[in-house]
């Protein structure tokens, strides 16, 4: 009987990272806003200087968002993979002289034939 995957309890270790990142941009982007708007420069020159603040705002928000939503338990009844990408079906991985011989390309089976 092949074993069960574990169930993990811990969030994944990037959402905390998403989520620190997320408010260090979003507070020190913040006062740029006020910081731009006082400036005593053109109108258009204050507007284009205010896309960088504003974006940089929305980024933080953004990661805020995915690393809530990473957290997030899995639901009842289904069960998180032990492993993600290429190999989470469990699968074993071949022998490295497998892939050593698929790397070097197929091996002739015989010799050519003379005509």
């Amino acid at each position: 009987m092949p074993p069960r995957p574990r169930r993990h309890s811990a969030p994944p270790p990037a959402a905390p990272v998403l989520i620190v990142t997320g408010v260090v941009a979003f507070v020190l982007r913040l006062p740029g806003i006020w910081t731009v708007a006082d400036a005593p420069a053109p109108e258009e020159l204050r507007d284009r200087a205010l896309l960088t603040p504003h974006a940089a705002l929305v980024a933080g928000l953004a990661l805020i968002v995915v690393g809530a939503a990473g957290r997030r338990p899995v639901p009842q009844g289904e069960e998180r993979p032990a492993r993600t990408g290429r190999r989470a079906t469990g699968s074993p991985r071949p022998p490295a002289s497998a892939l050593r011989r698929a790397a070097s390309g197929p091996r002739p089976s015989s010799p050519p034939p003379r005509w």
